[in-house]
């Protein structure tokens, strides 16, 4: 057999430190559509310009970007093939010339909803035109371009082109638009990119997929992080589904994702549902974005027992779920409430408050799980790391014997009392320092069995209990009003 530590799981029974310390470090699984860094090849990162210059440019830089402006803390991305980037339909309704755009050669970086506005008309391929474009569906726009003889449009650094025709026609205040889809996490990638995350030696505390998230992957996941914590590495992710599609509405779309929480569900990972809009460290626009984003950065750039829901700490930094006049543009769980109830976490709106509020830090748990929110699976990775650490440092270790009488009144060996406190005493003060010391539960217990027949002269197998107290987490106040 090989020496080593096993853990395994209790749930239902609630109505030594890392070397490197991988707590508030994302792993970031996303695609970039260009660069020199090799694909599923993990690399840490502290500084913007770095990830620029080995990734190239796409939702893995911007995402990166993100979290290190919110948390202040190193990322490990890892870059993966992802699904192509799409150009959508190409909206010309509103040109009152002759021009038909269509799509050009090129392949977008990320998701723009693009739009394209005339300023002055003319003929193309003859000087004249001009025009403005934005990435943000309107919301701000470039200075004025000469189109001058050219026969496309390239919006500068989105990867972005449109061909248009010789001889055909633009009238002053024409419009077209189109929405691209930058390219995304699929099935294939998450087998090769979760065995390079396996394999690294990089820190990190939790995985971050960009990816349209089902039944399938989130299980594909929750595998790969029992896999992880069988080998002594305790680590969560997080996830999000897809976001609405064009005409969707929210009974629809309610009716996709109670498919999805009826077929999966995880201990360890967190589900986001939906999406928002998050400002881009690189772009200074609001670009389209899966609601988890904001979340987990919150989460991260906090302690590990604090929920990324609070209220009080104020709205998620640079996310918005509404459009710039306010208007309803993503889900909102205040608005219309039910995916936070089947276990996904959602963004929502405070009465009088401006911004996008995280409604519960959930984890995508079964029904009944003692793992309900996320600093739950942080909270208790810390405490079995912090035991498989002290204990994986004295397995071949001797320990003395002595003689009991078992409950089928055999005589058996046992751990001396001694040597079992020696062991809880490698423990213990740990717990003491790092989660009870730091107000991350009410108490953190380890316990060795006194009870393991040790008789024989083989490799040993000593069992023991880590109990975890909880903090528990106010999900509503109920009051009374009255005259008196």
């Amino acid at each position: 057999m090989l020496p080593g530590v096993y853990d395994t799981d209790q749930d239902g029974s609630t109505g030594v430190a890392p070397q490197t310390d991988p707590t508030g470090i994302v792993a970031i699984v996303a695609a970039s559509s260009d660069g020199v860094t090799a694909i599923d090849t993990p690399q840490m990162f502290t500084d913007l310009a770095s990830i620029q210059a080995a990734m190239g440019s796409g939702p893995l830089v911007e995402l990166a970007a993100y979290f290190l402006a919110i948390t202040g803390k190193p990322v490990v991305l890892v870059r993966v093939t992802g699904a192509a980037a799409t150009y959508g339909a190409i909206d010309h309704t509103k040109v009152t010339g002759t021009a038909v755009p269509t799509a050009g050669g090129t392949t977008p970086l990320d998701t723009f909803p693009v739009q394209v506005k005339i300023g002055v008309g003319g003929t193309i391929g003859v000087a004249g035109i001009t025009y403005v474009y934005s990435i943000d569906g309107g919301e701000t726009w470039s200075p004025v371009q000469a189109l001058g003889v050219a026969t496309s449009i390239a919006i500068p650094n989105t990867g972005v082109t449109f061909t248009l025709v010789a001889a055909q026609t633009f009238i002053a205040g024409d419009l077209f638009t189109c929405t691209t889809t930058g390219p995304r996490v699929i099935e294939a990638d998450i087998a090769t990119a979760t065995a390079a995350l396996s394999s690294t030696t990089l820190p990190w505390e939790v995985a971050f997929f960009d990816a349209d998230a089902d039944q399938t992957m989130i299980a594909a996941v929750d595998a790969w992080l029992a896999t992880l914590a069988a080998a002594g590495e305790y680590k969560w992710a997080s996830l999000n589904t897809r976001l609405r599609t064009a005409g969707e509405d929210e009974p629809t779309y309610a009716t996709a994702m109670q498919t999805i929480r009826n077929a999966a569900s995880s201990k360890y990972s967190h589900v986001g549902a939906e999406g928002c809009d998050a400002i881009s460290p690189i772009r200074d626009v609001y670009m389209v974005r899966q609601a988890h984003l904001g979340i987990i950065a919150r989460a991260l750039a906090g302690d590990p027992a604090r929920m990324a829901s609070v209220p009080g700490d104020g709205p998620l930094e640079d996310i918005r779920i509404t459009t710039p006049s306010g208007a309803p543009k993503y889900h909102n769980e205040q608005k219309n409430p039910g995916l936070d109830d089947m276990g996904f976490s959602t963004l929502r709106s405070m009465p009088r408050k401006s911004g996008a509020f995280n409604t519960l830090t959930r984890l995508f748990s079964p029904l009944g799980s003692d793992w309900v929110f996320v600093p739950h699976a942080r909270v208790m990775n810390e405490a079995k790391q912090i035991a498989y650490d002290a204990l994986s440092a004295i397995t071949s270790l001797g320990v003395h014997t002595q003689k009991i009488k078992n409950a089928q009144g055999q005589i058996v060996k046992v751990i001396t009392e001694a040597d079992a406190q020696k062991i809880e005493g490698l423990v213990n003060p740990e717990y003491t320092q790092q989660i009870t010391g730091q107000n991350r539960a009410n108490a953190a217990t380890f316990e060795l069995s006194r009870s393991d027949d040790l008789s024989s002269n083989g490799p040993q197998t000593l069992t023991y209990a880590i109990q975890v107290d909880a903090l528990r987490y106010i999900g509503k106040f109920v009051g009374v009003s009255k005259f008196i």
